[in-house]
């Protein structure tokens, strides 16, 4: 008895080609994926982890510590799926003169009920930080200049029609940017400063975008 062997055709070596490239092609696409997936997850981790440290104990806010974190997390979601954010400073004018004559715990139920008029004109997605005394930054995601003009008008306007339980009528100066390639929490942070300031320059109760 001889021994044969059997050499494919030419038509079976082009399938068979054919069909290691695509399981070639399947295990690297589904690498990719398991590995994009396990840093989504780990993202999303670490905003969660942000999220439940040390709110503050008076708005319910994030606290001014984790602010840096924040805008990190911010400029990583940007680099990686091109979301644009912008951040509001905004301040109740003269707040310290405010607290001078109504004392702490008057303040402390001015800022709450600020608070709440925030969380009523923010969406589920924008983060807030209690900030310095009297001041507030939000971060809004997804939103570019033209949208956040008319989000932080929104928020002023409100405000200004309000009448506080104890107090009466007050307004706020608000200062706004957008992220800008290159930033750091440090820049953004100078800059959203800087447009606040400009706001209280001129009168105080407006907006200025920097």
């Amino acid at each position: 008895m001889g021994i044969y062997f059997y050499f494919p055709s030419s038509k079976e070596l082009f399938v068979l080609h054919f069909f290691w490239i695509f399981v070639s092609f399947s295990f690297g696409f589904y690498s990719g994926y398991m590995l994009e997936q396990s840093k989504k997850d780990t993202f999303l981790a670490y905003e969660a982890l942000i999220a439940m440290t040390s709110a503050d104990s008076l708005t319910g806010f994030q606290n001014k510590n984790n602010l840096a974190d924040l805008i990190r997390i911010e400029v990583s979601r940007f680099k990686r799926y091109g979301h644009p954010f912008s951040i509001v400073l905004m301040t109740i004018d003269n707040f310290k003169e405010l607290k001078a004559i109504y004392g702490h715990q008057i303040s402390d139920l001015v800022l709450i009920e600020l608070a709440q008029l925030i969380k009523d004109h923010i969406r589920l997605t924008d983060v807030v930080v209690k900030w310095e005394a009297g001041e507030f930054i939000i971060i809004y995601q997804e939103t570019d200049e033209d949208v956040l003009k008319i989000l932080a008008e929104k928020l002023r306007h409100s405000i200004e029609e309000y009448t506080f339980k104890n107090v009466g009528k007050k307004t706020i100066s608000v200062g706004i940017t957008s992220y800008r390639e290159h930033d750091d929490p440090d820049t953004i942070i100078k800059r959203v400063d800087m447009a606040l300031s400009r706001a209280k320059m001129k009168g105080k109760n407006n907006i200025e975008f920097l």
